[in-house]
């Protein structure tokens, strides 16, 4: 299965995953003028790709200063071809269907005509985004108690985040087994998941053959997934110890979205803390993917360098 839409080239490109912070560092910051040429000149030999994180649209949307929202774009509309990455619950439906259909295509990457118009469908997000994030933020405070300070091993965290949300999908399907039309609300809420399956066409045959493949721990043998349990053990394991407690929708997307990276990404640029929570979640250990820091941006442009022959050093 290709992971990677081809192009011209005969050679696939070198995936880039660029979050947020640098994206818009490569777009505004004069310091990397060179980096953001070096980018352009790959995707133009086609020896570099870096598609656009769709949360890119969310995020930008609270941009207070439209100039560097707009530049974010411009960006993206020089270096991504066009591509924009799935979203993680997007990709897992998918992901989930071909375990009980073989014949089912899992599409990791979207292609857009309309990446020119992505700053102003981006502004218009705001208030609907703000407004479901501070819900969102509401609703995860709960997650973690202050007054708690029982303190697991991270293979006891590990083993909660990942068989919890799985035992939710499992009673889900089992009830769709039995009453395919079933109106009743999921109680694995996350993304939907549940309504995306049936959206799909999941029949009632195909839910009981998908919960009997999540008894045999399949759901944890799909790349991404297994890479969501680790780091979403690694920050439950740290929002304990964080100044501020609580698990916001930020941490969540992040956590998504990198998982996501890890799978499809050669390479990956994201802030100090996602990258701390990479290493204390051990999932280099089980991906290919050059993780750097946006501190660490002059290494990635030396990587990107030695992707384009060197011959383009400053």
């Amino acid at each position: 299965m290709n992971r990677f839409i081809p192009m011209k080239s005969t050679k696939k490109p070198v995936v880039v995953y660029l979050d947020q912070c640098a994206a818009s560092d490569i777009a505004k910051d004069e310091r990397w003028m060179h980096l953001r040429d070096l980018l352009i000149d790959g995707v133009n030999r086609e020896k570099i790709i870096c598609p656009m994180p769709y949360e890119t649209l969310l995020e930008s949307s609270t941009c207070d200063i439209a100039k560097t929202r707009t530049s974010i774009f411009e960006l993206f509309i020089q270096i991504s071809n066009g591509r924009i990455f799935r979203q993680y619950f997007d990709v897992l439906t998918d992901e989930l269907l071909a375990l009980v259909r073989p014949s089912h295509i899992v599409y990791y990457f979207e292609v857009t005509e309309r990446m020119e118009e992505m700053s102003e469908l981006s502004a218009r997000f705001k208030p609907e985004f703000c407004e479901m994030k501070s819900e969102k933020n509401a609703e995860l405070g709960s997650w973690i108690d202050p007054g708690s300070h029982v303190v697991r091993t991270n293979d006891e965290v590990l083993k909660s985040v990942s068989l919890e949300p799985v035992a939710k999908l499992w009673r889900d399907l089992r009830r769709i087994a039995k009453v395919q039309d079933s109106d009743a609300s999921s109680e694995f809420e996350c993304g939907g998941i549940t309504e995306k399956l049936q959206a799909k066409g999941l029949t009632a045959f195909e839910a009981l053959e998908l919960s009997d493949a999540l008894l045999n721990r399949k759901m944890e043998a799909i790349p991404f997934q297994f890479y969501h349990n680790r780091l979403a053990a690694a920050g439950s394991q740290e929002a304990p110890n964080r100044v501020n407690r609580n698990v916001t929708h930020n941490d969540i997307v992040d956590q998504e979205r990198m998982s996501v990276a890890l799978f499809l990404a050669d390479m990956a640029v994201t802030d100090n803390r996602m990258v701390a929570r990479i290493v204390r979640s051990r999932v280099l250990e089980f991906t290919t993917c050059k993780v750097f820091k946006v501190g660490e941006m002059r290494d990635f442009q030396l990587a990107i360098e030695r992707i384009l022959g060197g011959s383009h050093a400053s």
